[in-house]
């Protein structure tokens, strides 16, 4: 049996449930038994399970899924799962160390501060973006582009736990490339050119189609799409990921690139990117799913 483990305790669970669901369908279609499992409800009936239990997919985007809790917990009781490792997830959600791991081999980043909860803001003479450090789907994120706007959101959170990421704002056009790997290979999929509706790529811009265009493949010159694609290839690699995962970058008018994040365990919905770049790539995701648990399953 093939255990789908998705819900979780932050503001993704209703995404990670949607993308469980698409990506239970793919794997029973590949010929697997499936049982899903939300948690942390279901942790009792999942241990209870875990004889029968051969491999596990976890679909938990942000905390728990994506910050490396979830996967030592499957390390320490010696069960086999997809995705990256415990301390590649851990790695990579920091926005900020991801930045820092990248930044040496020539990933362009923007400039950075990080506030801790109860520390004093920055002054920022420029516009920024404020971001959780460590969550996606552009929960708590917001344009600021003067002081003044900037204290407002500072006040507004002023009793959050959140430790808050402020990085130069980088206008432009935004582009997000897919990395899977497939027969032994990490392959980069088509770059897909995001244009949402609304002031930027937020939350509903992400999960509603009428308000956002995501076009695959971008309509932009090789030589940028090869770059974007080697820049994603980059990340995934220095970063120690496995399987799967989708960075993001924007590009301003003079072609300058500058990386945003990168996402380890990325949306899987009806409405996500991901699935979007296979269908244009040809690669069908039945038959990926099948070798990466055929993989992890051999390997145990």
């Amino acid at each position: 049996m093939i255990a789908i483990l998705t819900g979780g305790i932050g503001d993704e669970a209703g995404i990670s449930r949607k993308s469980a669901a698409n990506i239970r369908t793919i794997i029973d279609g590949a010929g697997f038994q499936t049982a899903l499992f939300d948690f942390p409800g279901d942790l009792d009936r999942f241990l209870e399970a875990r004889s029968d239990i051969e491999c596990v997919v976890p679909v938990i985007h942000g905390k728990w899924g994506e910050d490396g809790s979830l996967q030592g917990f499957l390390e320490l009781i010696g069960t086999p799962f997809l995705f990256s490792s415990c301390r590649a997830h851990a790695l990579a959600i920091d926005k900020q160390k991801t930045k820092s791991v990248l930044a040496p081999f020539g990933m362009p980043v923007a400039e950075a501060n990080v506030v801790m909860p109860g520390e004093n803001w920055p002054a920022w003479s420029k516009p920024v973006v404020v971001k959780p450090i460590d969550s996606g789907s552009s929960y708590h994120t917001a344009i600021c582009k003067s002081q003044d706007e900037l204290e407002d959101f500072r006040d507004k959170h002023s009793n959050s736990p959140i430790t808050w990421l402020i990085e130069d704002f980088c206008a432009g056009d935004e582009f997000t490339v897919g990395i899977v790997e497939s027969e032994g290979r990490d392959i980069a999929l088509p770059v897909i050119a995001i244009k949402p509706k609304t002031a930027f790529f937020d939350l509903e811009a992400k999960y509603d189609p009428a308000k956002c265009d995501e076009i695959c493949p971008a309509p932009i010159p090789d030589s940028l799409s090869d770059e974007l694609q080697r820049l994603a290839l980059l990340a995934h690699k220095q970063l120690g990921l496995r399987h799967i995962s989708r960075s993001d970058f924007i590009v301003d008018s003079s072609g300058n690139i500058t990386f945003l994040e990168t996402n380890t365990i990325p949306g899987f919905t009806s409405a996500s990117l991901m699935p979007k770049a296979l269908s244009t790539a040809g690669i069908q995701s039945d038959k990926l799913f099948y070798s990466w648990i055929r993989e992890a399953i051999d390997a145990n």
